[in-house]
């Protein structure tokens, strides 16, 4: 494996980790941005002094950016940024480092409005393009954000970051076949890429490959047994193969080391309910919603753990506070039909339009008490 290469990558990549998995513009690229334009030939020495002062303000406002974006302080990063664009409007460099923050911000739409306007100014531009592609993907706009990573390949055919994000957005899309398709082509040039492999082991298991993705896991377990994602994605297996003695071991040994961790503690819960320790499960559920009263996952687990208990009357409770919020959840629709169902009461006190089987008819069979895993809303990695 050519280390340089590797080492390019993982500089890249740190990068990336740091901004949503969005490339930072090249040193190169913004030293060339930030030259101050010549004064037009008759133009005053106050007009210039002018220039030189905005450009300056520019470049002070983009230096107080890049610190805040290195401590995480993303609000005040974009702060700085959008001082430095008010200084000289419509430079690229900017604009991809705003949009770039505006996308950390959880502002999908906003991001990609911007890098499209960073792309109109500079056409092409590597870094601008695979931030695109990242923001189009987090505002769910799944097709086109692959459509842009496939752009890029079609000339750039073994670009890291091209490869991963085509990879990671047909996951989103629920597409698992493409999307390990992609890992493995990735892998192919990168054999030694641990968020290649563990995104691959991911994506198997989501199609439902235990096997495979077992494989993959130990594989990076191997060479660093502290890996704390290969860690947990084997214990997810472990509890979607039905081998819950051993999905219960691994959880409880993460648990030791991060005893407060809310996604272990929503996933252990879910584990101890498979085997049916409901009173166990609930307590852990609501350990959780003490803390984060707010957190979805746990308040559906704890209705239909709650449900399984046979507290009916407390799960439809449950359901409904979700669906004054959430009226479209579907998890929280189907879990109600259930608890009406196994009430005997009339369907329709949920709203079942957003719950059918394949064919469309409404889902009417109640879970057994042992369920098969409730997977969440996308696959890691």
């Amino acid at each position: 494996m050519n280390q340089r290469r590797l080492q390019k990558h993982a500089a890249r990549g740190a990068v990336l980790a740091l901004w949503l998995g969005l490339p930072a513009v090249s040193q190169a690229a913004a030293k060339s941005a930030s030259k101050p334009a010549p004064p037009a030939a008759k133009q005053s020495v106050a007009t210039a002094a002018v220039a030189t002062t905005t450009d300056a303000d520019r470049d002070r406002f983009i230096q107080d950016g890049d610190k805040h974006t290195e401590l995480g302080r993303w609000a005040d990063a974009e702060k700085s940024y959008r001082d430095a664009d008010r200084a000289r409007p419509n430079d690229p460099t900017v604009l991809g480092k705003l949009a770039a923050t505006v996308l950390r911000l959880e502002r999908a739409g906003e991001a990609v409005a911007l890098f499209d306007k960073a792309l109109h100014l500079k056409p092409g531009y590597l870094d601008f393009r695979l931030g695109h592609a990242r923001a189009l993907g987090a505002d769910g706009r799944f097709a086109d954000a692959s459509h842009e990573y496939e752009a890029v390949l079609a000339t750039r055919p073994n670009e890291y970051l091209a490869l991963l994000g085509a990879a990671q957005t047909h996951g989103w899309a629920g597409e698992y076949k493409q999307a390990a398709d992609f890992y493995e082509r990735l892998l192919v040039q990168h054999a030694d890429s641990v968020e290649g492999m563990l995104g691959l082991a991911s994506t198997l298991a989501w199609n439902d490959q235990f096997d495979r993705a077992m494989g993959v896991y130990e594989k990076v377990l191997k060479s660093d047994p502290k890996n704390k994602e290969a860690r947990l994605g084997r214990a997810r297996v472990y509890g979607w193969q039905g081998n819950l003695t051993r999905a219960r071991e691994a959880y409880e040994e993460l648990l030791r080391e991060a005893p407060g961790d809310h996604l272990l503690l929503v996933d252990y819960a879910k584990i101890l309910a498979w085997g049916e320790e409901y009173k166990r499960s609930i307590n852990i559920y609501e350990r959780v919603l003490k803390d984060d009263p707010r957190n979805v996952e746990a308040r559906l687990g704890l209705a239909r753990v709650v449900a399984w208990d046979g507290d009916l009357a407390r799960a439809e409770h449950l359901y409904d506070e979700i669906l004054d919020e959430q009226p479209e959840n579907n998890a929280a629709v189907m879990g109600k039909i259930q608890v009406l169902h196994w009430g005997g009461r009339p369907l329709g006190a949920a709203k079942s339009s957003a719950a059918h089987t394949e064919d469309g008819a409404p889902s009417l069979e109640p879970a057994t008490p042992t369920p098969p895993p409730a997977r969440g809303a996308q696959p890691t990695g």
